[in-house]
């Protein structure tokens, strides 16, 4: 299977005294929960017996991120199940709901990004509202929050964190893993930040996920921060951006249109065309509008099933066209409607759309993909779908030898003898070689030519630059 590219080099340096990050956090551990809040007021009477959450939160001007953890009970539902609710009155006025709709998997963790924060009416008032699996809302007591202090600072912690060096798990053309640690005697969250590409993101864990841009070079300074405000000294990764390349596995499937349901206001009628043609492009016409989710489903059938491994990553594509303005979701799954992989549900405007979903983690429960489920349910009337290029894209099998990454016609290199020979116009002003997670391999050039017969197999990265500021990467592979 091949998706993408490889691991690219990264540099990690110390960055001196820093100015200061303007922010407000809380965190609270173990908070007995109490039946909902209502809009008259606290129901706090009797709390919910052996069910407490934790949480975290940090706010930088009108945008937050917030983190729970729920203990003796089961969240709800995957993709939500906390909020966080901001109060600006009193007696449970003035509430504002912010939902959290990620979940580390397997946990009872809940994490999200909240913009258009309430900070007109600083300070304001937190509850933290958790949605369990026995359908009951659970919420916390009220909370003071100032948007810009550490609300649960503590007067003698004075001591800054320790970063370490942050470890680059994995890297693709748009999604970088970092994994990091601290030292420091209380909580920590991580601050990261590239401002030169308008980048800023808070990590309470520690595994950091973060979107990269196809192509795009990042310089990402890193601290680790205490809630009482305390600042490790920052760290910078420098990423070189890579180009995103689909192998689509489903280029040898056959796809076939399976049993339609069109059913607008809920009435079954066969007022549409569907059709696959050789290709495996879809050409779908609706005649009538819908105004629901799910009246209008249209399966698309796998012949043969595509194979998938669970826990491995796999990006989806394809290309839209409409002829008006109209809903859109899809969903790549097998038999059960309960593990799938997605393109979530959004608006298309009309003409021709380019959809992907990046680096999903195959579900659990998921080996194979049977159908893809499209709904347009809330679908105007009298619109076509024109759907081609339908991927989705695997991981990359690793080839012998040496694979460009980012090449220069002046540069090339191969392996012969036990020796990499660089081939170059120009005098060499660097060669240098690094593992796939960045660490550099002391290696001597001579005669333009790297001696690799003490090196153990693997896989390494050689980034080579002529006296003329040309500049290659290559990817190679030793046994």
């Amino acid at each position: 299977m091949a998706k993408r590219l490889l691991l690219s080099m990264a540099a990690i340096c110390i960055l001196g005294s820093a100015m200061a990050l303007n922010h407000g956090s809380i965190i609270k551990k173990n908070v007995q929960l109490y039946a909902q809040i209502e809009g008259a007021g606290p129901n706090m009477t009797q709390p919910i017996t052996g069910v407490t959450v934790s949480f975290k939160m940090v706010t930088i001007g009108n945008v937050g991120w917030a983190w729970t953890k729920l203990e003796g009970a089961e969240i709800m539902g995957y993709d939500y199940s906390s909020q966080v609710r901001f109060w600006d009155g009193t007696n449970g006025a003035g509430e504002r709901e912010k939902q959290l709709k990620g979940r580390t998997a397997g946990t009872q963790e809940t994490y999200g990004k909240i913009i258009n924060l309430p900070v007109a009416t600083n300070p304001n008032r937190v509850t933290i509202l958790q949605h369990s699996w026995e359908w009951e809302f659970r919420e916390t007591p009220f909370f003071d929050y100032n948007f810009t202090l550490a609300n649960s600072a503590d007067a003698g912690d004075t001591q800054a964190p320790v970063l370490a060096d942050p470890v680059i798990a994995n890297q693709t053309a748009t999604q970088l893993t970092l994994s990091l640690s601290a030292t420091d005697a209380n909580d920590v969250f991580y601050y990261i930040e590239d401002a030169a590409n308008g980048f800023a993101e808070v990590f309470f864990n520690n595994q950091a996920v973060l979107s990269l841009t196809e192509g795009t070079d990042y310089a990402f300074s890193i601290k680790a921060i205490d809630f009482s405000g305390n600042e490790s000294a920052a760290k910078i990764v420098n990423v070189t951006g890579q180009t995103f390349v689909c192998n689509n596995l489903l280029e040898d499937k056959t796809l076939t249109v399976g049993t339609v349901y069109f059913a607008p206001n809920w009435g079954q009628n066969n007022n549409y065309t569907a059709e696959v043609d050789a290709a495996n492009d879809v050409a779908i016409h609706l005649t009538d509008a819908t105004y629901g989710d799910w009246q209008a489903q249209f399966p698309i059938m796998v012949a043969t099933p595509l194979a998938v491994t669970p826990g491995q990553t796999y990006t989806l594509q394809m290309d839209v066209e409409v002829s008006k303005n109209t809903i859109f979701y899809v969903k790549f799954m097998d038999t059960s409607d309960d593990a799938f992989l997605e393109i979530t549900r959004r608006t298309l405007t009309a003409g021709t759309n380019s959809l992907s979903a990046f680096d999903l983690t195959c579900p659990e429960a998921l080996t194979q993909i049977t159908k893809i489920l499209f709904d347009f349910g809330g679908n105007p009337a009298d619109v076509n779908y024109a759907i081609s290029n339908i991927s989705v894209c695997g991981e990359e099998k690793v080839p012998e030898g040496v694979a460009n990454m980012k090449a220069d016609a002046a540069i090339s290199v191969y392996q012969a003898d036990g020796r990499i020979i660089i081939n170059s116009e120009k005098e060499l002003l660097t060669a240098n070689l690094y593992t796939v997670n960045g660490q550099s391999v002391g290696v001597k050039v001579e005669n333009k030519a790297i001696n690799t017969s003490n090196l153990s197999g693997g896989m390494y990265i050689l980034r080579v630059v002529d006296v003329q500021g040309n500049t290659a990467s290559f990817k190679l592979i030793l046994k």
